[in-house]
C-alpha cells in the first residue's frame, strides 16, 4: 500500500536523514519526499511530506521508530487509490460531452480520471482520446470498467482497453 506521511523536523543538519533510517530499516520504499526548508512553521520546525509504499506491519515498525527517535509525526494516512487502467474511445468524444463522461466515472466515489489526451483532427471527423482511471481497488477498478463499457455504449464509442488479469480468468 502507498502511505503518505507529514512529519515535523528541526530545521537543522542531520534530522532528515534521522526521519528517513526506520523506512529504510522496515523496508519501506520511498516514492517521494518533499522538503521544502523556506516554509517553516511557527515553532522554526519544518515540515516534509513522504510518500512510501509499505505493508501494514512495516508502517506500524516504521512508526514507532519515528516516534522513539521523537520525530514529530503530524499525519500518516495510506492513499486508497492504487489501480490505474487506460482506455481509448473513438467516436464524437466532444461532442457527446466528455466533462459528462469524467463526471460520471469521478462521482462513483471509488474512481477518478487522473488523466486525458484528447485528439480532433477535424470538428466534424471522429476524435479519439486516452483516459487514465484510478480506483480504489480491483474490485472497483472491475465496477469502473462496467461503467465505462456502458458510457461507451450510450454514447456510441468505440472503447479500447487491457483485459485485467482477473477479468481474463473470469471469462476462460
Amino acid at each position: 500500500m502507498k502511505v503518505r506521511m507529514n512529519l515535523e523536523l528541526k530545521d537543522e543538519p542531520g534530522t532528515l536523514i534521522k526521519a528517513l533510517l526506520p523506512i529504510s530499516k522496515y523496508g519501506g520504499n520511498i516514492v517521494y519526499i518533499v522538503h521544502d526548508r523556506e516554509k517553516k512553521r511557527a515553532n522554526g520546525n519544518i515540515t516534509v511530506q513522504i510518500s512510501i509504499e509499505a505493508n501494514t506491519d512495516q508502517v506500524r515498525d516504521i512508526k514507532k521508530a519515528l516516534e522513539d527517535d521523537e520525530i514529530g509525526i503530524l499525519s500518516i494516512d495510506e492513499v486508497k487509490l492504487i489501480e490505474d487502467l487506460a482506455f481509448i474511445m473513438i467516436g464524437h468524444i466532444v461532442d457527446t460531452d466528455i466533462k459528462d463522461t469524467i463526471d460520471r466515472v469521478d462521482d462513483t466515489g471509488y474512481a477518478e480520471v487522473i488523466d486525458l489526451n484528447l485528439k480532433m483532427p477535424n470538428i466534424k471527423k471522429e476524435s479519439s482520446a486516452r483516459i487514465i482511471i484510478r480506483a480504489t481497488g480491483k474490485d472497483e477498478m472491475k465496477k469502473c470498467v462496467d461503467l465505462v463499457n456502458k458510457i461507451a455504449d450510450e454514447k456510441d464509442f468505440v472503447l479500447i482497453y487491457p483485459l485485467m488479469r482477473e477479468m481474463q480468468h473470469e471469462r476462460d
